[in-house]
């Protein structure tokens, strides 16, 4: 096998993968975007007027760049939406878990059963981020359904 089919495999895995964990994490804020809201406010990062339009936005806008990364259309520009977000999720972790604020993410549910922010929550959207970096860089398309849907044209 060559080094292109391996990278190939490496980048469907993580553009499936990163696909499943925004889906995952775009559900239980989609049900319930009051609770959402609350957990975006205690951030004390976007001003009130945003903070009901971004708890309304982003998790529809993580459905769908979760759905296009897994079925592999959209993929470089679902990528660089993920990173972008990535990139929010990153700075709002850091600056809440230097400053101290004792609150739960907000990440995956939001009843108030996940997780405080740490250091490990800081390090897994920096992963997640430079993840989604990789694959934006070399993503070519292939073994997803963006390929397919060009071949049938």
């Amino acid at each position: 096998m060559s080094r292109r089919a391996v990278l190939d495999y490496l980048l469907a895995i993580a553009r499936i993968s990163i696909g499943v964990i925004y889906i995952y994490a775009s559900l239980d804020k989609l049900a319930q975007p009051d609770k959402f809201s609350i957990a975006v406010s205690y951030y004390q990062f976007l001003p009130d007027p945003l903070i009901n339009l971004w708890a309304l936005a982003m998790p529809a806008v993580e459905l769908a760049v979760g759905l296009f990364l897994v079925l592999g259309i959209f993929v470089k520009p679902s990528s660089l939406l993920v990173m972008l977000m990535s990139l929010s999720f990153v700075i709002a972790v850091t600056r809440a878990w230097a400053i101290g604020l004792d609150i739960d993410c907000g990440c995956f549910r939001q009843d108030g059963s996940g997780s405080n922010i740490t250091l490990l929550t800081v390090l897994r959207d920096t992963g997640l981020f430079m993840l989604c970096l990789v694959l934006w860089l070399f993503h070519n398309g292939s073994l997803g359904l963006g390929r397919l849907i060009k071949a049938l044209r």
